[in-house]
């Protein structure tokens, strides 16, 4: 997991145009990462959707001679159910490696007492954000 989250960092690092350390209030511009997203995680879920969970769903759920198998209602039934949690566990993987990722260096990340003290003497709820 440390190997995931070093390769995560590294690759944010490589962007030069983001001062992910830097402090400041929000922005207008900040919002121009929407459209990316919007677009990203519906074809995500449609790619792993279609070549990754259907695929290992068939294997895990019907075994070796899952081609053979007649198609009926309760078998597509579980097939759903199986390819909506795995990208259940996916997504939520991702949002909370993305969450320690960008925390753990934080001074509260260890100790909660700074969690309200912000950098310098801003204290809450006059704090700015990374």
């Amino acid at each position: 997991m440390a190997n995931l989250v070093g390769l995560f960092m590294k690759l944010c690092s490589s962007f030069p145009l983001v001062d992910w350390e830097a402090e400041a209030y929000p922005a207008y511009g900040d919002y121009a990462v929407l459209p990316v997203l919007v677009a990203f995680f519906p074809a995500l879920r449609f790619l792993l959707d279609r070549f990754v969970f259907e695929v290992l769903a068939r294997r895990v759920l019907f075994g070796k001679g899952h081609n053979k198998l007649a198609k009926t209602d309760e078998r597509r039934k579980k097939l759903n159910k199986f390819k909506e949690s795995s990208w259940k566990f996916v997504y939520h993987l991702s949002a909370e490696l993305l969450a320690l990722s960008s925390t753990y260096n934080e001074p509260w990340f260890t100790n909660t007492r700074c969690f309200w003290v912000g950098p310098g003497d801003l204290l809450w709820p006059d704090q700015n954000i990374k």
